[in-house]
């Protein structure tokens, strides 16, 4: 995994991948995009914009990685949160997310 710290940002996660039947070659298998925003009431936040993950390759730890590579970004660049949206209709991202714990803060607005 690999993260950079310029304007959007971009952790991705690959596997090896047989090319021709000789050689190997990465395999682009997920990313998570992020931004940096400020905020006046809670300061520095990362935003996630988006998380994707291959579907042959869900439920094994990739998006998991790859949450947990943003969330130490955040830890380093003393971030005060993570912030970051779902559609409703997308409820396997929700459940996701759900199973780290997050908190649905647009449900407190309705």
């Amino acid at each position: 995994m690999q993260a950079n710290d310029k304007g959007f940002h971009t952790t991705y996660q690959h596997d090896e991948h047989e090319g021709n039947g000789k050689t190997y070659r990465p395999l682009l298998v997920g990313y998570l995009l992020y931004v940096w925003c400020f905020f006046s009431l809670s300061g520095r936040v990362l935003y996630v914009e988006d998380l994707c993950v291959d579907e042959d390759y869900r439920r094994k730890g990739v998006g998991s990685a790859l949450w947990a590579c943003a969330m130490k970004v955040a830890l380093d660049k003393r971030s005060a949160q993570m912030q970051w949206c779902v559609t409703g209709w997308n409820t396997s991202a929700i459940n996701f997310y759900k199973t780290l714990g997050s908190e649905n803060l647009g449900k407190n607005e309705e």
